[in-house]
């Protein structure tokens, strides 16, 4: 089931009843706090829809002049190319390379069409503060006179240029948002250098459907230069930003950098610090959370063929022995009274539109997609032209939007066809609608079916289904459900229960991700009823439970509601604090690396002000007071920059001050991830960060000595002396299996388990008992049946034989035997149900 993350973080983060108990917090500041804190001292303005400059193609562009498109991406560049009539592709030289572009002659108007990709430009600092950073302060680095622009795609800009010098017209045909409008500005400087008759409109697309291309290519508007101008302030801002606090912090700790290798740079962001700081937050709070112990009495009770579960009414008890008077007195009661039944009929609207914050949060929560590889892949889609532009704001349909002619777009979907039939005869009402309306945009829309002589990826194919069934939720009706409150009298204590049951499933017939369990049938209750008492169990000791850690999903959310980043750059700041190694990801769940945890604990103590997201948030307010004609992009820098500047000095002032202190800290906290000790020289050994997912690097703090190891979930250092060499075993915990190995003779005769001397080795009965964990049992052959989880059957090891599992579902072996062929038996899990498979007899149970 998927819940709507935010509102389930929410609901954590202002109802603390919902923790039974609360641990004591050693710490002043939570994430619930800095929330609220947050809510109270910050208001963030709405991006106001700007009076738009329409042209007409004709008009500006006369026959027998040449326009030159610019885009942001090749499939765009070709698509356009389609819509104008096809095109010739054209390969531009220049000294950097080559450039393929797309030409096209259009009612006697000559169109040349060139891709980017992505920014051209970047900033750099100036040529006096390259070099080593040792030479220079860190300070002067907070003016903008200390960077330089630099050209990152030179081919790409040269072919532009040539192009462009004998043009008539830019037409700039970038994303659609206030990154693309950047973009074109860069484009448009650049063109201006060598042309500056060369006038720039924009086409204004969200979708690649071949008449919205052409739509926009003879209707193009007025570039949103106040978009682009406060992407440029913001851009200069976080430049001066990074490259003067990575600084700083860098040579202050240089000598523990270069000693425990872990990483290269304290990286500082804007955006990313804060971004951090929330995950440290949650972090703290798990640390300081205290459990309580608390008892639950719980009953298993049946009316006719309905079995269900009560609890008693003052669950959770704090006191073991008032719970156990009440069990003692109850334990051999068999028949109880229905004493009270209440009943309600409850309507579940279907989720609102997606816009980009929403998406995100969806792909986590149902595929467990990270936000980077979430938005890549609907990116694609976009690509593709089955959705509309994925960058947006908006989760609110406009009333004039066609849904009925984009309903038939999506007919030749044939998963969903009988429901988009249904929906067009039933007259295409649109039954929830969102909030917020933001510029030209639609929510993220599927506007076509795949092509089904062109195959998609899976996982584009997932995401995709999910996003025409969110859609279709949007015309069916509410779904029903029937809830039922009972309160039973068993041997004078009062116990309650909630029975429900989906009397209309609505929407949930099309999208079932937030669909309610059901657990009641058709029953006739009255009051006074008897109920038969199946079993009562003893009291149950638990303990509270602390905060969960955030998903990638909640963090996406809580950066929106703090004003971290925006939709386009939110996931880059995550993908940034991965591979800086400050945080990790296992699964949906973001952790905290000690890395991350030594320099966040460190700033949050010396430098408040920059680590919790106000000051970060004064630049998003400023910046959408640019894109609202507010406020001069220069102005908004150069109040920035001041702030900052008072910010840096008391940065340095304080870590000066806490030097030694924090050195120590900061050493302890990194060395706490020692694996092994260095062969050579007999220092700490730690994990080095890799861009690789199949290797990791083991590497010593003193002398530099690394060794390269399997990827692993956690390495442990056993007692295990090798036979061969003399060195400790290392314990690799992976997905499914405990792998050991040798790290300094296993690059030559693999993990233990292929070691030519294993059953010389003592490492023998460590494996031994690894193997027999995943004996089935005996084949007929005399051979092991042994279970390999990460493909899903059993094979025998002695003919070969292969048993395949279910593909669906999670599996366990189990200790338990099958009667009939004594093999161990398979748990399938699958939608919270659970069945017992024999691979011989492939029966259930």
């Amino acid at each position: 089931m998927v819940s709507n993350a935010r509102s389930t973080l929410d609901a954590w983060l202002i109802k603390e009843e919902e923790q039974k108990v609360e641990g004591k917090k050693e710490h002043s500041i939570s994430l619930k706090s800095l929330i609220e804190e947050f809510a109270k001292k910050i208001s963030i303005p709405e991006l106001k829809n700007s009076t738009k400059i329409n042209y007409k193609l004709y008009e500006i562009l006369p026959e027998q002049q040449r326009a030159i498109i610019v885009t942001e991406k090749a499939k765009v560049a070709s698509a356009i190319a389609r819509a104008l009539g096809g095109g010739k592709k054209r390969i531009i030289k220049t000294n950097w390379g080559n450039v393929i572009s797309f030409e096209t002659i259009w009612n006697s108007r000559y169109i040349t069409i060139i891709p980017l990709r992505g920014h051209v430009m970047d900033y750099d600092v100036i040529e006096r503060y390259g070099g080593d950073w040792r030479n220079s302060d860190p300070l002067e680095l907070i003016d903008p006179s200390s960077l330089r622009v630099i050209i990152k795609e030179k081919h790409i800009v040269n072919a532009i240029q040539k192009i462009a010098s004998n043009s008539n017209l830019l037409i700039l045909a970038t994303d659609a948002d206030e990154e693309g409008a950047n973009i074109g500005l860069e484009i448009f400087e650049i063109v201006s250098e060598i042309n500056r008759k060369c006038k720039a409109v924009q086409m204004w697309f969200i979708s690649l459907d071949p008449k919205e291309l052409k739509s926009a290519f003879l209707n193009p508007i007025e570039p949103k230069w106040s978009w682009a101008y406060a992407v440029k302030a913001r851009r200069l801002i976080d430049a001066m930003i990074g490259f003067s606090a990575t600084r700083e912090l860098t040579l202050n700790f240089l000598d523990i950098i270069r000693k425990t290798g872990i990483t290269k740079v304290f990286s500082i962001g804007r955006v990313q610090t804060p971004t951090l700081y929330i995950l440290y937050l949650r972090e703290k709070e798990i640390e300081s959370f205290k459990p309580q112990p608390y008892w639950v009495l719980y009953v298993d009770v049946s009316i006719g063929d309905q079995s269900f579960r009560a609890f008693h009414k003052k669950s959770p008890f704090h006191d073991q022995s008032i719970v156990n008077n009440i069990y003692e007195k109850i334990k051999r009661v068999e028949i109880g009274l229905i004493t009270s039944i209440k009943r309600e009929t409850k309507r579940i609207r279907p989720q609102p539109p997606l816009n980009t914050t929403k998406a995100l949060v969806l792909l986590n929560d149902v595929l467990g997609l990270s936000s980077k590889e979430a938005m890549k892949i609907l990116e694609d889609l976009y690509l593709n032209g089955l959705i509309t532009y994925p960058r947006t704001e908006t989760d609110k349909y406009p009333s004039n939007y066609k849904h009925e002619r984009n309903l038939r777009n999506l007919l030749n979907y044939p998963p969903l066809s009988d429901i988009i039939h249904e929906i067009l005869q039933k007259g295409s009402k649109l039954r929830r609608n969102g909030s917020k309306l933001v510029g030209d945009h639609l929510p993220i829309t599927p506007i076509a079916a795949p092509n089904s002589n062109k195959s998609l990826p899976k996982k584009h194919l997932m995401v995709y289904d999910i996003l025409v069934r969110r859609y279709l939720a949007l015309f069916l009706p509410d779904a029903e459900i029937s809830r039922i409150y009972l309160l039973l009298n068993i041997g004078n204590e009062l116990f309650k229960t909630i029975l429900n049951k989906i009397e209309k499933p609505g929407f949930f017939a099309v999208y079932p991700y937030n669909r309610p369990k059901e657990n009641l049938i058709e029953l006739e209750l009255e009051t006074g009823e008897h109920v038969q008492i199946k079993k009562v169990y003893p009291p149950e000791k638990k303990f509270t439970q602390p905060p969960p850690r955030l998903t990638e999903g909640s963090l996406i959310s809580i950066m929106e509601r703090l004003g971290l980043g925006t939709k386009s750059t939110r996931p880059d700041h995550i993908e940034t604090l991965v591979q800086r190694g400050y945080i990790k990801r296992k699964g949906k769940t973001l952790y905290v690396t000690r890395l991350g945890y030594s320099i966040i604990s460190f700033l949050e103590k010396i430098w408040p002000d920059f680590v919790k997201p106000f000051f970060s948030a004064k630049v998003h307010i400023l910046m959408q007071k640019v894109m609202n004609n507010e406020l001069k992009w220069q102005e908004m820098t150069e109040s920035i920059r001041k702030e900052y500047l008072n910010l840096f000095k008391e940065l340095r002032e304080k870590v000066k001050a806490a030097s030694n202190e924090i050195h120590t800290a900061i050493k302890e906290d990194i060395l706490a991830e020692k694996v092994m000790d260095c062969p050579k020289c007999g220092s700490p050994m730690v994990l080095k960060p890799t861009r690789s997912t199949k290797a990791n690097l083991i590497s010593c703090t003193n002398c530099g000595f690394s060794m390269i190891v399997p990827s692993a979930k956690s390495y442990k250092l056993t007692d295990i002396k090798c036979v061969i060499c003399g060195s400790n075993v290392l314990e690799l915990k992976r997905k499914h299996r405990i792998l050991y190995l040798c790290p300094i003779c296993w690059k030559q005769y693999g993990p233990c388990y292929k070691c030519p001397k294993r059953n010389e080795c003592p490492v023998s009965d460590v494996l031994r008992k690894e193997e027999e964990k995943y004996i089935v049992g005996k084949c007929s052959c005399g051979g092991d049946l042994v279970y390999f989880p990460e493909y899903r059957f059993v094979r025998c090891n002695k003919c070969g034989k292969k048993y395949y599992l279910p593909k669906k579902g999670s599996i366990r072996l189990l200790k338990k035997r099958c009667e009939k062929h004594n093999l161990r038996l398979f748990s399938i899990r699958e939608r919270n149900k659970i069945k017992y498979h024999c691979i011989a007899c492939n029966a259930s149970s």
